[in-house]
């Protein structure tokens, strides 16, 4: 279980066709967030910044809400496996 004073960091956004609708779920999801966690962060991102923005941040989880491509395909699932940061949903073989 993820303690109260830990970094929580929503990815939305990004490059694909729903970047809009995955920004409108990041600021719900964030904001559902923070009525439990009070370190809770929205970073709107594009793939190709994504492991500079999460190295930067320190997350202590990832709650990803991207949609299409490299938010569904696994890739950013295999992305924070290999950084080491833990996160919500399905691993890089689901």
């Amino acid at each position: 279980m993820l303690k109260s004073g830990k970094r929580i960091v929503v990815l939305a956004g990004g490059c694909s066709p729903e970047a809009q609708v995955s920004r409108s779920s990041g600021l719900c999801v964030r904001d559902a967030l923070r009525k439990n966690f009070s370190n809770v962060e929205l970073i709107d991102c594009h793939p190709i910044d994504l492991p500079r923005l999460l190295l930067s941040a320190q997350p202590d989880c990832v709650f990803s809400v991207l949609h299409g491509g490299v938010g569904e395909d696994g890739t950013v699932a295999g992305l924070l496996a290999m950084l080491g940061i833990p996160f919500v949903g399905s691993g890089l073989a689901a």
